[in-house]
């Protein structure tokens, strides 16, 4: 019997009509709506596909070599390893941040085997690091053109975010700010989803608390993420998905402190950590960083680091931020975003190293919102707006080219590399080496044990790290120059009766290695036996974490 074009549609797949633009489109199966809507974003794709060659190429040209490794970055990647191998930390897990971040980290490190491709285990990290960075890039684009900039502008702010010194950087270093700036981007693109369903803002909401699990301080940015939740939802049902938005995202940050009250580490006690301890270290416990305006202070030294690496975008961003906020009220929430933790800086406490990560895209956004400002996006100012934006980007670039082209073509891990090298050709696994914590996971892999390779803070702000014969049977240390105003007895005891083997690089960026063994016939003089202090300016070896005892 033949079928006829009535029976076809009938057999045919549920359809449905949608609005695209001011077209309607008949939607059936996955495979149709996935076509429809290539076809409908076409030209954003392939604009998106240019921008994040860009940036992913400039990123990883040179990403291990430059910055050098820290101890951070090397403490984050050895927490990530430790999830892995079933424990929270690769020491005792004190609640210094909510564990999300570097178990993300460790995930996806093995999921893509990076732990046995990178040249080391910071190396781990910063592949890592690449793969957040172009799923920000892309957030980012797609944020722009939700917020209805045209597709040359939302490129270009892709671009000042992914080849900014600045961003290019800090984005390479494994910090947990990168992760967490990646979700609070994908809370900013569905809280502003054209669909404004109870679904994109509950989607919103859980991508918001795992930004605020992944690193506590983005709770700053909460102020301008919940604006632009209630901004954008729907009239008929904003008060619902406000709810089911802001409800998703304290369910999600309650967990941690939920985790903690199951673990027994809610509130202070004797032989164990605990959350309240740790939340009051990092609110009043750890020593200001100054004004931030003060030339003495190292808040001031850090701004100083900052505004060395890209004297543009900060700047023109910030301004270009009240300038938005005031022309585009659409804008505004997206703005406080930015103005609410870079305003922060101001309160004189204790200012973290990697700051300004999470202020990157948004000070680029500033910038290309200001530029439709000027000139404007209707179709007939297209070839100006495309000349102005080439031209802003080019400006821009004469004045990175010197920082850039450190971050592609110098080698910085010069020092921790050479001191690396030579403890795998000096010391063995059976000796006990004490060591910066960019390093404490290579010599793992390399067959020392856990007991017999340890991260210098720790000996004096674990009471669990126990060294042989009570310090005395430690072999050799390897580490930059410890910051003045750093207490620790019991390492300072080991390298008075220490003698210099080896130092790699100079400044503040040496790394000096020790030979701390008890056959050790060379008595050390003071000056030799303690590495050059870093000054409470130096914040390039400033700390986003310091440790603190556990057990205390």
């Amino acid at each position: 019997m033949a079928v006829t074009q009535f029976d076809r549609e009938a057999l045919a797949p549920e359809r449905t009509v949608r609005r695209v633009g001011s077209r309607s489109v008949t939607w059936g199966s996955t495979t149709e709506r996935f076509a429809t809507w290539r076809r409908e974003h076409r030209r954003d794709l392939l604009a998106l596909t240019a921008v994040l060659i860009i940036v992913g190429g400039v990123h990883a040209w040179g990403m291990y070599n430059a910055p050098a490794r820290f101890d951070d970055e090397g403490t984050y990647v050895s927490q990530a390893w430790a999830t892995n191998n079933g424990e929270l930390a690769h020491y005792t897990y004190w609640y210094d941040h909510p564990p999300a971040g570097w178990i993300q980290l460790g995930a996806v490190a093995a999921i893509t085997n990076t732990f046995d491709a990178a040249p080391n285990a910071v190396g781990t990290g910063r592949f890592v690091m690449l793969l957040v960075k172009l799923i920000t890039a892309a957030l980012l684009f797609v944020l722009a053109r939700r917020l209805s900039l045209s597709r040359p502008l939302a490129a270009a702010a892709v671009v000042l975010f992914g080849v900014s010194p600045l961003a290019l950087g800090f984005s390479r270093m494994v910090f947990l700010d990168s992760i967490a700036l990646a979700w609070l981007m994908a809370a900013c693109v569905l809280a502003v989803s054209p669909r404004r369903s109870i679904w994109t803002a509950a989607g919103s909401g859980a991508c918001f608390a795992m930004c605020v699990l992944s690193k506590e301080t983005f709770l700053l940015s909460g102020i301008g993420w919940a604006w632009l939740l209630l901004r954008e939802s729907s009239h008929h049902n904003r008060r619902f998905c406000a709810a089911v938005g802001l409800g998703s995202a304290v369910i999600g940050i309650a967990a941690y402190p939920l985790f903690a009250l199951l673990r027994g580490e809610m509130f202070p006690g004797d032989g164990h950590v605990s959350l309240w301890d740790a939340v009051m270290y990092q609110l009043s416990g750890r020593e200001g960083s100054g004004f931030i305006l003060d030339p003495h202070s190292g808040a001031y030294g850090l701004l100083k680091l900052w505004l060395n690496m890209d004297p543009v975008l900060p700047v023109v961003g910030l301004i270009a931020a009240f300038v938005v906020m005031w022309k585009l009220p659409r804008w505004r929430p997206v703005m406080v975003v930015l103005l609410v933790p870079a305003l922060a800086m101001f309160r004189g406490g204790y200012l973290p190293y990697p700051s300004m990560i999470q202020m990157m895209p948004f000070l680029a956004l500033a910038c290309v919102g200001l530029v439709s400002i000027v000139v404007g996006q209707r179709p007939h100012r297209a070839d100006a707006l495309l000349a102005m934006s080439l031209a802003s980007l080019l400006i821009a670039s004469a004045l990175w080219t010197p920082t850039l082209a450190g971050l592609v073509s110098d080698n910085q891990d010069r020092a921790m590399s050479g001191a690396q090298a030579w403890l795998k050709a000096n010391a063995t696994p059976a000796d006990t080496l004490v060591v910066d914590d960019a390093l404490w996971l290579d010599f793992v892999n390399a067959g020392w044990s856990t007991e017999n390779v340890v991260w210098f803070y720790k000996i004096d702000l674990d009471s669990g790290v126990q060294l042989p014969d009570g310090g005395r049977g430690v072999d050799y240390l390897a580490f930059p120059p410890l910051p003045a105003d750093v207490a620790l007895p019991k390492l300072r005891e080991i390298l008075d009766r220490s003698t210099v083997v080896a130092t790699f690089g100079d400044g503040a960026n040496a790394v000096t290695v020790y030979d701390a063994s008890p056959d050790n016939p060379i008595p050390a003089s003071p000056a030799a036996a303690s590495p050059a202090a870093a000054s409470n300016d130096d914040v390039a070896n400033s700390r986003d974490d310091e440790p603190e005892d556990p057990t205390r």
